[in-house]
């Protein structure tokens, strides 16, 4: 199920790509969540100058590219609906004698691994005409050679920085040459983030809903009797003491111990945007003063 999608709910095939051979490097650019905060960071601190954002989906990504080398699968009758069998007029003539039906893969299917580095690749050629490539040492961040528009790029979501229409519906009109894609002008919502742009004032709010209250049903975590603000009391931490005398910490039954961490993590970064000062182009990365974080809540 995807709320803010077009299609909201949906079925997808998929191929368990790990048993097939790949025949090529099969490792993609990716974006990391530094470089989405920097990007948001940076469109608000030019909003006087008439900055603004919003994001773009790319429908159907994977299934847009064609593969080098075909794969091959299979699947068996039990799995495909009637409807499906009805659509395209299969018979026990399309199945072997144990119910396999075999079919040959020639465009990109979720799962296969090799999928995310072609249609990286397919879109990086395609935009490149258009005159969008990624920053040089930031893949994940791209910027046009002549317009000031920029944005961040997580498989097929568009966070999107712009200054006129003209330039967006510049880059638009490149993504619709190849691609079916969905546009949201608020821009209130990218990568599981809620932001509140608050354009003419300077500055924005990042939210994530419900996250915490879902990861603690998840984990299972008892409500504690009494409300705990932080700073709260802590231990101080034991130095100079050899690692096997401390006593061990037992993960969850059947997960790996860096999941429960893993969830209060992710939701704290996006908060560390708070953090940084509005970028002037005087500035450097490494000049930013920290502010205090501002209250917020997790509702």
């Amino acid at each position: 199920m995807h709320p803010n999608k077009s299609e909201v709910y949906r079925v997808r095939m998929t191929v368990g790509g790990y048993f097939l051979d790949t025949y090529q490097d099969i490792h993609s650019f990716a974006i990391s969540t530094l470089d989405v905060k920097l990007h948001i960071n940076i469109t608000i601190s030019d909003a006087l100058r008439g900055a603004k954002y919003f994001t773009t989906d790319i429908k159907y990504f994977f299934l847009c590219s064609k593969v080098k080398v075909y794969q091959y699968m299979r699947i068996h009758q039990c799995y495909i609906s009637p409807e499906v069998l009805d659509e395209y007029n299969l018979t026990s003539e399309h199945f072997d004698s144990k119910g396999f039906a075999y079919l040959e893969i020639r465009k990109c299917m979720y799962g296969l691994e090799e999928a995310a580095i072609i249609a990286y690749d397919h879109r990086k050629d395609h935009l490149a005409i258009y005159g969008y490539i990624p920053f040089k040492n930031t893949p994940g961040m791209w910027h046009h050679t002549t317009q000031p528009l920029t944005f961040t790029l997580a498989v097929n979501d568009f966070g999107i920085k712009y200054f006129s229409k003209q330039d967006a519906n510049h880059l638009l009109s490149a993504l619709q040459d190849k691609y079916s894609i969905t546009n949201d002008w608020s821009g209130d919502s990218y990568l599981g983030l809620n932001i509140n742009w608050q354009y003419d004032k300077g500055y924005m709010q990042i939210s994530m809903p419900d996250y915490m209250s879902k990861a603690l049903a998840n984990f299972k975590h008892p409500p504690p009797h009494l409300t705990q603000h932080a700073p709260h009391a802590w231990t101080a931490p034991v130095v100079a003491v050899p690692y096997y005398t401390l006593s061990p910490v037992l993960p969850l039954p059947n997960r790996h111990p860096s999941i429960p961490m893993g969830k209060p993590m992710y939701w704290s970064r996006p908060s560390v945007v708070f953090l940084l000062q509005p970028l002037r182009p005087r500035w450097v990365v490494s000049s930013l003063v920290p502010k205090r974080l501002p209250p917020y809540s997790t509702r």
